[in-house]
């Protein structure tokens, strides 16, 4: 599953995932989620919120997904985001997003390091505490359903969609996303089957359409 790049399609849809799960109450459309490159380097930040209001209390957020065990992980997310603070000067707070699946993904960084890991700017998710939780909003269940086991991904898909309030297309086109991710060895004509269950507006959604194409 590449998971960077699902979050990213999620993150740039919905900023209020990543606003739920550091438990900060912005708007939807304060912020706008990008990935940029730092200068002159091989640097890239996987995923950067910027706020697009004046309001100078809403943090900077730097995101990244890491899904494979790396003992340099911590030392280059650091020497990224210290050098994008440097190059760009945002003048205001930032916070540091990082989503693992489990705790066992993740590496103790280096001594020279090891500070940054105590800052309470720094947040650590682990979708593993996610995957039986009965208490998320609508937003954070469509974390629960990337941390599912591949036995309760359909089924919890489909409560999702009938926990969504007045099923909008955006939240179908998620569900649907997250499943073709999940469940990579269906075919085409399994997931229309697969997705027809909801039978709400299916034919209507950007993922049905590009099916039929």
């Amino acid at each position: 599953m590449k998971t960077d790049t699902l979050f990213y399609r999620l993150f740039l849809r919905q900023p209020k995932l990543a606003l739920e799960l550091l438990g900060l109450d912005y708007p939807n459309d304060s912020y706008q989620f990008s990935s940029e490159e730092i200068k002159q380097t091989a640097f890239r930040i996987d995923g950067l919120f910027k706020p697009v209001t004046d309001n100078p209390n809403q943090p900077l957020i730097f995101v990244e997904v890491q899904y494979q065990a790396d003992n340099d992980f911590y030392g280059r997310l650091f020497s990224e985001m210290t050098l994008y603070l440097y190059q760009n000067k945002p003048k205001r707070d930032w916070l540091v997003l990082v989503i693992y699946p489990h705790r066992t993904i993740e590496k103790k960084p280096s001594i020279e390091f090891l500070p940054f890991l105590n800052l309470p700017q720094i947040h650590r998710i682990y979708l593993e505490d996610y995957q039986n939780r009965s208490d998320l909003s609508p937003s954070l269940e469509f974390i629960r359903l990337i941390a599912s086991d591949k036995q309760q991904t359909i089924s919890q898909a489909k409560a999702l969609a009938e926990r969504l309030d007045k099923i909008d297309l955006d939240g179908l086109d998620l569900i649907e996303t997250i499943l073709v991710y999940k469940l990579p060895h269906l075919n085409r004509e399994e997931i229309r089957k697969m997705l027809s269950v909801y039978e709400i507006k299916l034919q209507d959604t950007r993922f049905y359409q590009e099916l039929n194409y």
